[in-house]
């Protein structure tokens, strides 16, 4: 699983550094949307691969009896502490951090990074709100 993911992140990287825009010049211009991009795109394939790997782990070290072995439990609490990881960051990064990073590469690059994320952040303020809004009162009132 770690050389499956160590593969992604770096083929994201080559596919980000092949594709970018002849003014970007692979990694030169808004390093930091494109550590973004780069770790939404390898959150995403985390999240498809972790599929076989969590089923393979409720299948593994069963006992004779069909509970779960106290092997398995403890795999089993890491696999969803980890389902969690994947599924807050891609939910943070779809709603907060990717639409803070397109206002922020499309502000004027003559401007300061200070006032780059502050315009960034004006833009994305009532998006970031609403969306705070709704999930923390819906992950305390759903647990």
């Amino acid at each position: 699983y770690l050389v499956e993911c160590s593969s992604v992140v770096i083929f994201n990287l080559y596919s980000i550094a092949y594709y970018a825009h002849p003014e970007d010049t692979a990694f030169a211009r808004s390093k930091l949307v494109k550590a973004f991009i780069i770790l939404s795109y390898s959150t995403n394939f985390f999240l498809i691969m972790t599929v076989p790997l969590d089923v393979f782990l409720t299948t593994y070290k069963i006992n004779a009896d069909g509970t779960p072995s106290a092997y398995d439990k403890n795999i089993n609490v890491f696999i969803g502490v980890w389902w969690n990881v994947l599924s807050f960051t891609t939910i943070s990064m779809v709603f907060i951090a990717l639409p803070l990073m397109i206002a922020f590469y499309e502000s004027d690059p003559n401007q300061s990074v200070f006032l780059r994320v502050k315009t960034a952040l004006k833009i994305n303020l009532i998006n970031i709100l609403l969306m705070l809004l709704i999930t923390v009162p819906s992950f305390f009132l759903l647990n």
